[in-house]
């Protein structure tokens, strides 16, 4: 802890200079390794702490990870037992990130209602307890054999592999940010009120645009991949609204069915947010209209 000079405050994505000229064998490298950084920058203080953003910048980090690995799929396919070790650990940081979330952000929506005090403090009491413990199953994960493995052998395959790869950065990077825009603007016209799923994979592709444009943003122009990302992470944020509500819903129902005592106040809360995400809606017209004007990234030459 000493050497790596970690501590508890929460470790986010650092921004990643590719040199315009960067070949295909050390863009990968250097970004999985940013990835990897971001996870286990925050190790000690999800482990030791409890500030819920650690352990969500952390989740990002997977998430980031994952993505990347999508990315160079067709060039450097990851191993299948790594695949499975890295859903494990982001399943593992899922589960403790969703009840944060009901915790922190979703159940105080519910304080100005009428009715809202009748056992919402016992409602809140039950979400705090079962946050504390998925954490706690976190860290868990964090100190164990398999995580620690898993950072090793990620580590290994990434220094392999990156010799192997031939070609440009730019010109591998074109040919994805193209596939990722026509990808995100197929999803979004597919997006329908009545169909949450939808939405999701909305989010889900404009979650992988915006990792990859930050991955390579160094090969772009400025202007253009600055509006590009603006642009995404508005979508991101306005449907990621409705998604944490969608999830609400979700896990108060799982804690209906193991906390009965409870049950009157979580039908509470659940009835208030449903009536919440009806009158508040998520305006697909107006995100589709604005993912259809974008204009995709220009390389800088």
């Amino acid at each position: 802890m000493l050497v790596r000079e970690t501590g508890h405050a929460p470790f986010r994505a650092q921004a990643l200079a590719l040199d315009a000229d960067a070949a295909l064998s050390e863009a990968f490298p250097a970004i999985l390794g940013n990835c990897l950084e971001h996870i286990q920058r925050n190790e000690v203080a999800v482990i030791e702490g409890h500030d819920p953003e650690t352990l969500h910048q952390m989740r990002v980090g997977v998430r980031r990870l994952r993505s990347a690995l999508k990315l160079f799929d067709a060039v450097a396919p990851c191993p299948p037992a790594l695949q499975d070790d890295i859903s494990w650990l982001g399943t593992e940081l899922g589960a403790a990130r969703d009840w944060d979330v009901l915790l922190a952000s979703t159940l105080p929506r519910i304080d100005g209602a009428p009715a809202g005090a009748n056992g919402l403090l016992e409602l809140n009491a039950l979400v705090q307890k079962i946050a504390q413990a998925k954490r706690h199953a976190a860290a868990q994960a964090l100190l164990s054999p398999r995580y620690t493995r898993l950072m090793l052998t990620l580590g290994a395959w990434m220094l392999e592999t990156a010799p192997l790869l031939d070609g440009s950065a730019a010109h591998f990077s074109r040919q994805i940010m193209q596939h990722l825009h026509k990808s995100l603007l197929k999803r979004a016209a597919r997006m329908q009120d009545d169909d949450a799923a939808s939405a999701h994979r909305t989010r889900i592709a404009t979650k992988r645009g915006r990792y990859a444009l930050e991955f390579f943003h160094g090969l772009y122009r400025s202007k253009s991949t600055r509006a590009y990302l603006k642009a995404l992470a508005a979508t991101q944020e306005e449907l990621g609204r409705h998604n944490d509500l969608v999830v609400a819903g979700r896990l108060l129902q799982e804690l209906a069915q193991q906390q009965p005592q409870a049950a009157e106040a979580v039908q509470f809360a659940r009835g208030y947010l449903l009536a919440q995400q009806a009158m508040r809606p998520a305006d697909l017209d107006a995100i589709r209209a604005g993912l259809h004007a974008l204009r995709a990234p220009q390389l800088r030459h």
